[in-house]
């Protein structure tokens, strides 16, 4: 009988060791999985940190644009990185007149995220091609004879630093409801090129009356060609009268011509920025405009010949997203509910 207890004492403490090893174990466990946890906690809260400050920097640097990417912000122990993603970068996520910020750090093999949308709340309305036609009237034209060409293809303008291509997506040269051989005569080497060449769509030109009556609240004064604005310090300016430039002019800004008022461009003229055309534009001289020209409804119109644009001599239409940026950089100030507000933050 001393022998079967000595056993059955020994066998228990045999198994009172096995269970304290296992509750070790499972203690052991549970302080591992903690610290991860608090780990990937501090990381993520991190990570929220580092997005709220690429923010910051958005709202108040007004040279954010210039820092390189990622911008790395140091939290705590962390090196967290803060991307700035484009439509140009990821169109399949992000979309036109948007920025994706993006919030990374990395704990072993997880990547933790946070991100929000900004929407670039500009003042100039979606551009779908190097010219656009607002209208539905099959009367409409856009006659082009001479050396006159029109380039969807993104370049940037003659001010900038950087002679070429844009950092935009190219662009169609035309877009139009109208059927593109109905909508262009062409005559001489003139040409229209993009990505594609035409594109037949219709375009909101309630839109962009709507803007035009916008931009006339915010016009500056316009008495001759020195008014009308330059790269540095662009210009709101509405023609309402009929106007003939024959002198060198370099300007920038956004241009309007009114329905009954006729613009003729006769020297060396340089545009950057937006062109609307109510009336009637003719153009007959060395003339190069970078950024958009948009044409309204034909019913808004005072025609020459039926013709909506008159295209001659050496003149040449580049889209160009820097023209517009930078337009919508120095005069988005003046309009109430404009420039980068957050759409969506996820944590």
């Amino acid at each position: 009988m001393g022998r079967a207890l000595l056993i059955t004492c020994l066998g228990s403490f045999i198994i009172l060791g096995m269970v304290q090893q296992a509750v070790q174990q499972r203690q052991l466990t549970m302080t591992e999985g903690n610290v991860e946890t608090f780990s990937i906690s501090h990381a993520q809260n991190a990570t929220n940190s580092g997005l709220e400050l690429g923010l910051q920097r958005i709202f108040h640097d007004d040279n954010w644009e210039d820092y390189g990417n990622p911008w790395v912000f140091p939290i705590d122990d962390m090196d967290v990185q803060v991307w700035v993603d484009s439509n140009s970068d990821y169109p399949e996520v992000v979309p036109p007149n948007y920025y994706r910020i993006r919030s990374e750090y990395q704990v072993g093999s997880r990547t933790l995220l946070s991100f929000a949308y900004l929407k670039d709340d500009v003042i100039t309305p979606p551009v779908h091609g190097a010219v656009g036609y607002y209208g539905d009237d099959e009367e409409a034209r856009i006659y082009m004879t001479g050396n006159a060409d029109i380039y969807g293809h993104d370049t940037n303008p003659s001010s900038h630093p950087v002679a070429g291509d844009g950092p935009g997506p190219h662009l169609p040269a035309i877009t139009s409801e109208i059927e593109e051989d109905i909508l262009i005569e062409q005559k001489g080497n003139s040409s229209y090129q993009g990505e594609p060449d035409y594109v037949q769509q219709e375009l909101d030109g309630h839109e962009l009356n709507e803007r035009v009556a916008m931009y006339e609240q915010q016009k500056d004064p316009y008495y001759n060609p020195a008014d009308l604005g330059t790269p540095e310090n662009p210009k709101i300016t509405v023609l309402e009268e009929n106007e003939k430039l024959t002198e060198n002019t370099n300007a920038a800004g956004i241009l309007i011509v009114k329905e009954g008022a006729t613009l003729e461009l006769r020297g060396t003229f340089s545009f950057e920025g937006l062109v609307i055309v109510q009336g009637t534009l003719d153009i007959k001289g060395n003339v190069k405009i970078f950024g958009a020209m948009m044409f309204t409804d034909n019913a808004l119109l005072e025609i020459e010949d039926e013709q909506e644009g008159d295209f001659s001599g050496n003149t040449e239409i580049y889209y160009s997203s820097e023209a517009l940026r930078n337009i919508n950089n120095f005069l988005s100030h003046r309009f109430d509910g404009t420039g980068l507000v957050v759409d969506r933050i996820f944590y």
